[in-house]
């Protein structure tokens, strides 16, 4: 006897699965495409697009950099300098004389000398007489016998300036790498000995002797070389390579006492350091940290790339965001804007601190930034290299949400997914159509088990469809695109066979 074999009948199941549009990594992500399962939370690339409320929008662009004047009226632009930018301050200034507040943008050139423009009015550009540096300065604001000073540390010495005449040397003061204040004295660490680190006398940052009120100290265990001293809180917070420490000025006589605060578990990047809000927030070569004068914590710890920076990475603080330009391979082998020129740096990233997202700026070479706090404006002010377009040099430079170098330049923008068994691992899938808004023309490539297919798609208010019918096991998909953009709820329509 005989029976016929009995086979399971095969049933067409269409899906339909949305994918949000969410920001979880940055530069290029090694992955298994057997293993990785795109999740809604990671994505392989992205830059030059803003992340938003699940959008992706028009990305961070710069334009030249406005004030507003005092009283109000039309913004002016701060003006160009003839010479290329490599570091920015703020000398936050009263006039007495004139009464009336006179903040100032000061620039360090690409020749080793220092500038200054008004920030109230429009003005041209006048030099701070001090000697020729190429080194890195560290400028601090002090208040000084009634009025506003700026300390500037260059390789030469410490200099102190008015705003009025020239700057003048301070004979007794160590050579300085990192100044802050706090009740009047003026902490520092230094350029030479880095395991020491002096203080000044109380209200007088010309006198830093210990017989005139001054001193020092120095550290003799494993911490590493004093590499940046912040004012936060109650006290003065000493960053050493692998240690951070507190120091307390007790006050009435009792002098200052050093206390441990905590290990630091790799490298201290230096030039991150800043106080931000509730925070100290930092770089270290193994992640980026916030410190609230206690603990240390780790944060954006599922952003793919903060461990690969280079390019002497430096930063900056605005309104909750913190900012770092850095150097970053992004393992793809484009070349994008100033990567052309093998720019030191080639990437800005935007942290709000609040919101826990990150926007990544590709394509431009920032020397310096600065966190702009005057009574007219809350910005941030950049200069950039200028090795990718002369028109970037001496410029000073504003962020925006226009996707774009000044009116010059479109920032090639990219969102790329990682690949995705879209929850199907098992099963052979026909990728049918993908469905999108998007309001602004854009490219949106398919890798179906690593085939690239490439549909250009044109902007509008309604949804559009592009049929793909494609078979695969794995599944990616990417949007290109720059200056203006607005893309929104993404599907995938798939259709693959289910055993009844």
């Amino acid at each position: 006897m005989f029976y016929r074999k009995e086979t399971p009948s095969q049933q067409k199941k269409i899906q339909t699965v949305r994918i949000p549009l969410v920001l979880g990594s940055i530069g290029s992500a090694a992955y298994d495409a057997a293993k990785r399962v795109y999740n809604g939370e990671e994505v392989e690339r992205i830059y030059n697009y803003r992340p938003e409320r699940g959008a992706l929008k028009t990305g961070i662009g710069l334009s030249k950099a406005k004030m507003l004047p005092l009283g109000g009226g039309v913004e002016f632009e701060i003006p160009a300098w003839t010479k290329a930018l490599e570091e920015l301050f703020i000398y936050t200034r009263y006039d007495t004389a004139a009464d009336s507040p006179d903040d100032r943008l000061v620039g360090h050139d690409e020749e080793g000398y220092f500038y200054e423009t008004k920030l109230y009015e429009s003005s041209s550009y006048t030099r701070i007489v001090l000697p020729r540096t190429y080194e890195k300065a560290d400028l601090l604001n002090y208040r000084y016998n009634g009025s506003d000073v700026l300390l500037i540390s260059i390789e030469a010495g410490l200099y102190i300036y008015d705003g009025i005449g020239n700057a003048s040397m301070i004979s007794q003061a160590p050579k300085v790498c990192s100044m802050c204040s706090y009740r009047g004295r003026v902490y520092a660490a230094l350029r030479g000995d880095k395991t020491r680190g002096w203080y000044s006398d109380t209200y007088n940052p010309t006198s830093w002797s210990a017989s005139a009120g001054g001193g020092y100290y120095d550290f003799f265990d494993e911490g590493g070389y004093v590499r940046k001293v912040v004012q936060f809180k109650d006290g003065v917070y000493i960053f050493r390579d692998f240690s951070v420490e507190k120091l307390k000025d007790e006050g009435g006589g009792e002098g200052i006492s050093l206390t441990k605060v905590c290990t630091l578990s790799a490298r201290l990047i230096p030039d991150t350091v800043l106080h931000c809000g509730n925070a100290v927030v930092y770089m270290q070569r193994d992640g980026l940290y916030s410190f609230d004068g206690a603990k240390v914590k780790k944060i954006f710890e599922n952003v793919i790339g903060i461990t690969d920076m280079s390019g002497s990475p430096k930063a900056c603080y605005d309104r909750n965001k913190y900012y770092v330009a850095a150097r970053l391979d992004f393992g793809d082998g484009e070349a994008v804007l100033c990567e052309t020129t093998g720019a030191k740096r080639n990437v800005l990233f935007e942290f709000d601190l609040n919101a826990e997202t990150v926007n990544t700026v590709r394509g431009i070479s920032v020397n310096d930034m600065a966190g702009i706090k005057t009574l007219t404006a809350e910005k941030v002010f950049l200069c950039l290299s200028h090795e990718y377009d002369i028109n970037h040099k001496g410029v000073v430079f504003e962020l925006d949400k226009s996707g774009r170098i000044m009116s010059g330049a479109t920032l090639p923008a990219l969102f790329s997914s990682a690949y995705s068994t879209l929850g199907k691992p098992e099963k052979k899938k026909l990728i049918r159509r993908i469905s999108f808004v998007t309001k602004h023309d854009v490219t949106l490539r398919i890798k179906v088990d690593g085939r690239v297919f490439d549909y250009a798609v044109k902007g509008g208010e309604v949804p559009v469809r592009v049929y793909i019918g494609r078979q695969c096991d794995v599944f990616s998909f990417s949007f290109l695109g720059g200056g203006q953009a607005e893309i929104s709820d993404v599907s995938v329509e798939m259709q693959y066979q289910e055993s009844s």
